[in-house]
């Protein structure tokens, strides 16, 4: 039987920089089967927990400050209308005569430069809201492959072009886990929960 492995990519590239260590195909193969089994098996269990699990590691915002974030925005919002307004009384006062023309100006300046600051935050938190959006449809989509691999027992190339960016393999040092992190789809970053040890031997 022919066995397979990798090889650390610094220590082919620059040896002076790494030094050899390896991890056979058999073995990183069995580490990725068994985290998307584990994740799978959360997302059965309990769909709504591994899909807030899942948001919360993607997107590292808290669901406190998502709702505060909404709140700003629509104060902010209706500040700008209720601004729109004591401009366009402004105007109108000073053109009817019952407010000078330097008191106009004064109150004008005001209300424009609280107007700027308030868009640049209307925006500033319309771009998080869009982002978040956009992390709850990745997290929906990265949900939906996942069940299809509830029982992978082996690495396909249909399952890695769906499911992997890639992976990192830690050095190998005796007496100590070996860290594997996997990187998903979707979630541009290894699930905490999901840094896998592997035994502490030298393969």
């Amino acid at each position: 039987m022919r066995y397979r492995f990798f090889n650390c990519l610094d220590y082919s590239l620059f040896a002076n920089r790494c030094f050899s260590h390896y991890i056979s195909e058999k073995d990183i193969h069995a580490v990725i089967c068994e985290d998307i089994r584990s994740l799978a098996r959360a997302v059965i269990t309990d769909e709504e927990k591994a899909r807030q699990d899942f948001l919360s590691q993607k997107a590292e915002i808290s669901e406190q400050k998502s709702r505060g974030d909404r709140k700003k925005l629509n104060e902010s919002r209706n500040r700008l209308a209720e601004l729109n307004n004591l401009m366009q009384s402004v105007y109108e006062d000073k053109v009817s005569g019952k407010i000078p023309e330097d008191i106009c100006l004064q109150f004008l300046t005001k209300y424009e430069m609280e107007r700027k600051k308030l868009q640049a935050v209307v925006a500033e938190i319309e771009e998080r809201l869009a982002a978040e959006k956009k992390d709850q449809e990745d997290v929906e989509e990265f949900i939906r492959r996942l069940k299809k691999y509830a029982d992978v027992q082996d690495l396909t190339r249909e399952l890695c072009l769906e499911l992997i960016e890639y992976v990192t393999v830690g050095a190998s040092v005796r007496g100590q886990p070996r860290e594997i992190h996997i990187y998903y789809k979707f979630m541009h970053k290894p699930l905490i929960n999901k840094n896998n040890l592997f035994g502490n031997e030298n393969v």
